[in-house]
């Protein structure tokens, strides 16, 4: 009978093991879904980037343009347009477009590490959850072993 009560135990020892071990390959199967969405979502995030990077780069490149013909404009009006303005008025122009394309593309850069740092540090997050859970699993399984071997 205490054997019986013994074996009955261990049975009952070895299902609760097995319940574990379901559970937290559920939680170790939900913690992978859940990096698959934040890879996701990292990929959509940075496509955005490079779209909004390029509508702001048509907005200055149109800007620019505009403001050159306003200026050669102006310029071919006046009666002796002086070459050296309209040269000075260009380069001004260049340099106004190349110091806007430098902040708007150190704005991005900088959005885009800290997006990838948050994105990096939850998906470093969820690798260790998945690595600790595996630790939890694998020490089911020899607990396992140990009950069914006893």
């Amino acid at each position: 009978m205490h054997n019986q009560q013994d074996l009955s135990l261990r049975e009952k020892d070895i299902a609760d093991i097995r319940k574990e071990m379901a559970d937290i390959r559920g939680a170790v199967n939900d913690k992978k879904k859940e990096l698959d969405e934040l890879q996701d979502r990292l990929n959509k995030e940075t496509v955005t980037l490079y779209k909004e990077k390029h509508k702001y780069e048509h907005q200055r490149n149109s800007f620019f343009g505009r403001l050159k013909q306003l200026s050669f404009f102006s310029s071919s009006h006046k009666a002796d347009p002086d070459p050296k303005m309209i040269q000075f008025t260009s380069d001004i122009i260049d340099n106004c477009s190349e110091h806007l394309k430098i902040r708007i593309m150190r704005d991005q850069l900088k959005l885009s590490e800290d997006r990838l740092d948050n994105g990096e540090a939850r998906l470093t997050a969820i690798k260790a959850e998945i690595v600790s859970q595996s630790a939890l699993i694998e020490e089911s399984k020899r607990d396992e072993s140990y009950l069914l071997s006893s």
